[in-house]
């Protein structure tokens, strides 16, 4: 905080971070009846300046208009992006190959999802990497059948890893869903199948504070779908509990899964018939606390990402429509009572697959689709807790990317390319307020009968690190060092427009500076007698 103190006018400053481009220039009565404010927001920085009690409305025209001018001529200059590549790690197989899912740790990040081998069958894979630079702790691969590919994946307290995902025969039309711990150094401990007798996928797994495994996913109850819970023992993967959530004659599918600080259990998913999604809240014991369908208007929504932030708010996030698909997001209390919504358009085709979340702000990702070029580009797209956009950015090259997982603590993102040269840059988004509400869900999930069958084993070769010769669609892993948040206490404002403009550099903040002195020499030289 500053002050400056001329003869008859006294202005203060003070310097904040926040996240919109704003100038207000108001009354403030507080002050007497001569007191007016001018506040600015821009680039990150918040500024305030009052001009108390002897200032004439002659005297601080002019110093109003020229600061006024002087922070409008800094924001119309073009600001670079709030992200900067930390780093980025590649590996290949010998086809199409993914990454599905990331975690993170205190020190270190874990990537699952499939690649091919020498033979073409599909393989799941676990890489541990250096959250510092990339580099790889060591990498894995797990067999059950011929085509194996990991989806989600969660680290618990003491380091040990879990993973979900699928697994089919060749020649079989049946897949199963499968769950496998590795302990910190790469040792699988325990790898489970569940009923071979219907077709069933596990797409999300998490860890509550006493280390039991919890797995959504889908399971084939032979007139549909229904929405697959389970509750299993960290020791050896035996079943505690397993319901299903469903409607009859429609398919029910659970995509995510997440876990608060008071280890409630939160599911997402959709109903691919009814063409809503769903958000249910659970206990440890798998009762519902209470479930939410949501749906934007008319439109299929899809809900195929959740995350619970420091507060015990949830959010979920996913795409609407038809093709062209929108993004979506939206935030329930813990209660289940919708706290805002939105839509987020580039014009193209727009969809999220993953959202995380820290202190400060939520993070969306996926791929955004140029209908003009048919390029497909990774997209990340940033909100704050109140639905204001921080920032949106895409990360591509020449060639087709998508982005399928991101995990906060700064930002990592996995997925695929064909691109060899990759760079971030800014993309526009329209941002649109929904005002449906969501219908709450009577019922709950019902026991169902699972059997557990221990299969799977380590597998070599595993994915090769560096680029594929024949070009082929890679494995990635990215890192965006974002920018500093702004602080918690209701400083962050509404904007005026829905656009938000990027971090403000260091230059920027320096030149504000020096504008502020200038102004303030002129006042002292013309503005003040002596």
């Amino acid at each position: 905080m500053f002050k400056i103190f001329l003869k008859r006018i006294v202005i203060h400053g003070v310097i904040r971070a926040d996240g919109e481009n704003i100038v207000l220039f108001r009354r403030d009565s507080s002050k007497g009846s001569a007191a007016y404010e001018l506040e600015t927001f821009y680039g990150g920085i918040r500024t305030i300046f009052w001009f108390s009690e002897g200032a004439s409305m002659r005297r601080l025209f002019l110093p109003a208009v020229l600061t006024l001018l002087a922070l409008i001529s800094l924001m119309i200059l073009p600001s670079p992006s709030a992200q900067t590549i930390s780093w980025e790690k590649y590996f290949y197989g010998n086809g199409v190959d993914s990454g599905y899912g990331v975690a993170v740790n205190s020190d270190y990040i874990v990537v699952v999802g499939k690649y091919l081998n020498y033979t073409g069958y599909a393989k799941a894979f676990v890489a541990k990497l250096s959250k510092a630079d990339g580099s790889l702790l060591w990498i894995k691969a797990l067999k059950i059948h011929d085509n194996d590919e990991a989806y989600d994946v969660t680290v618990d307290g003491q380091g040990n890893i879990y993973v979900v995902g699928q697994t089919q025969d060749t020649g079989t039309s049946q897949y199963y869903g499968f769950v496998a711990k590795f302990d910190l150094d790469g040792n699988l401990q325990w790898s489970r199948i569940w009923d071979e007798t219907m077709n069933s996928t596990g797409w999300g797994v998490a860890v509550d504070s006493n280390g039991y495994v919890y797995v959504t996913g889908e399971i084939d109850i032979g007139t549909s779908y229904d929405c697959l819970i389970m509750k299993l023992s960290p020791t050896d993967g035996s079943l505690v509990w397993s319901k299903r959530i469903g409607t009859a004659d429609r398919d029910e599918y659970g995509y995510d899964i997440a876990i608060d600080s008071n280890d409630n259990i939160y599911v997402a998913g959709k109903n691919t018939s009814a063409y809503s999604a769903f958000l249910l809240k659970l206990d440890t014991g798998g009762n519902m606390i209470w479930g939410e369908i949501w749906k934007v208007g008319s439109l299929n929504t899809r809900s195929e990402g959740v995350t619970v932030d420091p507060f015990g708010n949830v959010y979920i996030a996913g795409a609407v429509g038809y093709y062209p698909y929108k993004v979506s997001i939206a935030k329930f209390d813990e209660n289940g009572n919708l706290q805002w919504a939105k839509t987020w358009d580039s014009g193209g085709s727009d969809y999220v697959r993953s959202v995380a979340v820290d202190s400060q702000r939520v993070y969306l990702a996926g791929y955004t689709l140029d209908p003009s070029t048919g390029d497909y580009a990774v997209l990340v797209v940033a909100f704050d807790h109140v639905g204001n956009l921080a920032w949106d950015v895409v990360w591509n090259g020449t060639e087709f990317e998508e982005a399928y997982a991101v995990a906060s603590g700064s930002l990592y993102i996995t997925g695929l390319t064909r691109s060899l040269s990759l760079t971030v840059t800014d993309i526009s988004g329209t941002i649109t307020d929904v005002t449906d509400q969501p219908v709450k869900i009577l019922g709950g999930p019902v026991a169902i009968s699972i059997s557990l069958t221990s299969l799977g084993e380590e597998y070599t070769p595993t994915p090769e690190e560096g680029r594929s010769a024949a070009q082929d669609y890679d494995i990635f892993v990215l890192a965006l060092a974002t920018p500093s948040p702004a602080p918690v206490g209701g400083e962050i404002i509404s904007p005026y427009s829905q656009r938000g403009w990027e971090q403000i550099t260091s230059i920027m903040a320096v030149i504000s500076l020096i504008s502020i002195l200038i102004i303030t020499i002129i006042i002292r030289k013309h503005y003040v007698r002596r």
